[in-house]
């Protein structure tokens, strides 16, 4: 048979919408492959679809994981989708065939243990990488307030791990107004103060008319914490091999104490 390949967009809500559309359409589960960019060069004997998202298909997706795959493995997914790897769509696409494959009655199948699996195993190690990133970026990731009143984050990171950063600050900074700003995939997280938080695309530009400089409180704060910092440090002790072990430099154009 010839093999049916649906481009979609590079989200999650994209990717579920395909894998929707396979099951609606009765697609055959084999000979069908969900990608988020068209092959450069294409395949021959294959037939290509362009997929618009649909949100409220992604949600019946997202209901269908969550209650038969359970929510460990819907995290797993999620955060697969998060990285660049050219072959997530299809990893996750096949996690899932095989994961209701496994569903027996009102039980959850825990198909992320399933490591045999090649496509299992690798949406477990692109989950565990964008996880990484995440926990990193969560901890490196520094806010400066800017002469318009608000805070102001700035990071890149390797894998698209934004929406999954946000939750956190939301959660500890609630009556704040701040922006995060992703620099290589151009995109920022915007919360105003005691309300929900948006994604806004090609956000460089923009910001370029909001942010200016730093405030002078700012300024002198940052002086004093990169003096503490200085003061701390045991030059006996230094170890710099450890310390890019701990922090990689990729981290540090953005931190404050590395200024």
């Amino acid at each position: 048979m010839d093999e049916k390949i649906l481009i979609c967009e590079d989200t999650v809500e994209g990717v579920f919408t395909a894998i929707y559309e396979i099951y609606e359409k009765h697609m055959d589960l084999d000979t069908t492959r969900v990608q988020t960019s068209e092959d450069q060069d294409l395949r021959l004997f294959a037939t290509y679809e362009s997929v618009q998202t649909d949100f409220e298909k992604a949600h019946k997706v997202t209901r269908t994981i969550r209650s038969r795959l359970g929510e460990d493995a819907y995290k797993d997914i999620c955060m697969a989708l998060t990285t660049t790897d050219g072959d997530k769509a299809q990893a996750v696409f096949k996690t899932i065939v095989t994961g209701l494959r496994m569903t027996k009655g009102n039980k959850i199948a825990y198909v992320m243990d399933n490591l045999s699996d090649a496509y299992v195993r690798k949406v477990m190690t692109l989950s565990r990488n964008a996880g990484n990133e995440l926990h990193h970026m969560i901890e490196f990731v520094r806010f400066e307030e800017v002469t318009q009143g608000f805070l102001m984050a700035r990071f890149s990171a390797r894998n698209k791990i934004l929406p999954m950063m946000v939750p956190h600050f939301a959660d500890r900074l609630p009556s704040e107004n701040f922006i995060i700003y992703d620099e290589r995939h151009d995109w920022a997280a915007v919360h105003p103060a005691r309300c929900d938080w948006v994604m806004v695309e090609g956000a460089g530009a923009k910001l370029g008319l909001l942010v200016e400089e730093v405030s002078d409180s700012e300024t002198n704060y940052q002086k004093l914490y990169r003096h503490f910092v200085d003061k701390i440090a045991i030059d006996d002790r230094r170890n710099y091999e450890l310390q890019r072990n701990m922090l990689p430099i990729r981290f540090r154009k953005y931190m404050t104490e590395f200024q």
